[in-house]
């Protein structure tokens, strides 16, 4: 039997050739999590604080509110969700696009409050700069959507940005020599497409964003604080107090919290945020 070798030399030269955890990426990916993460918890705290302020100090207009609210959900977008999926540490070039990526969320929610004055003379004699800024915007959020929601909702929006310029006197005049009659129109070109979406009411700043970045949000944001604090669990628990011990008690549980909760926020989408992580599940499980 031969001594083990205890001196520092013979420890590092007996691990040397073992196969050792590769370390040279954990301390990047460590930095790159916690920089996206704080960054991230700052903006959605500057935007609660945005939102509440605005809900009950001092309204603003559609197109300051609207631009502002999407400015914080794009540039959070583009912090929380890489390029390459949820998950995957960023590489360089990745972050290069993503800060372009974040620098066109700047654009498209700052141009609207900073220069609207200017463009409400100039309605319908869009400047070069306007249609710029609107093909920067569109294409920032059809990206943002990619990465969100995934390439099929994203395909379906640019088939629908392709019909829209085909036709005679559109952007694309062959393909729509292709579309069937019933369906074929005009066709409209490129900048008037993307000013029409982004300048305007009809587009991206339309009523549902307006209903996100107003009612919704400030909803969505009161359940979030019942469930943190314990008084969503409350109800819930009372629900199944109430309703546990009978057939089909966690349906009827869900109906009575989702009645309850409903009953305080107000909102479809808070109620389903609180309740649904509870209920659901449950009810899955029992089948």
């Amino acid at each position: 039997m031969t001594q083990e070798a205890t001196t520092p030399e013979a420890r590092v030269a007996g691990t040397a050739g073992s196969a050792l955890p590769p370390i040279d990426d954990q301390p990047v990916a460590t930095v790159e999590r916690s920089f996206s993460g704080i960054t991230v918890a700052i903006l959605a705290i500057l935007l609660c604080l945005f939102q509440m302020y605005t809900a009950g100090v001092e309204p603003l207009g559609l197109f300051y509110q609207r631009p502002l609210h999407l400015l914080f959900i794009l540039t959070m977008t583009f912090l929380a969700v890489p390029l390459a999926g949820r998950g995957r540490r960023r590489t360089i070039p990745e972050w290069i696009l993503d800060g372009l990526f974040i620098v066109g969320a700047v654009i498209t929610g700052l141009y609207l409050p900073l220069f609207l004055d200017d463009i409400v003379t100039r309605v319908g004699f869009w400047t070069t700069t306007d249609i710029w800024v609107s093909g920067i915007a569109l294409l920032t959020l059809l990206e943002a959507c990619r990465r969100v929601v995934g390439n099929g909702i994203t395909v379906v929006a640019v088939c629908f940005l392709l019909y829209a310029m085909a036709g005679p006197r559109g952007e694309l005049p062959w393909l729509g020599a292709i579309v069937p009659d019933l369906v074929s129109h005009r066709g409209f070109d490129f900048n008037r497409i993307s000013t029409q979406l982004f300048l305007t009411q009809e587009g991206i700043f339309g009523l549902p964003l307006g209903v996100a970045a107003t009612y919704v949000f400030i909803f969505v944001m009161f359940g979030a604080v019942l469930e943190v604090t314990g008084a969503g669990r409350f109800f819930i628990d009372l629900a199944y107090a109430l309703t546990g011990s009978r057939r089909g008690g966690p349906a009827k549980a869900s109906v009575v919290a989702s009645m309850t909760m409903g009953s305080i926020t107000g909102a479809s989408i808070a109620n389903v945020v609180t309740t649904g992580p509870f209920t659901i599940p449950l009810m899955k499980r029992l089948g």
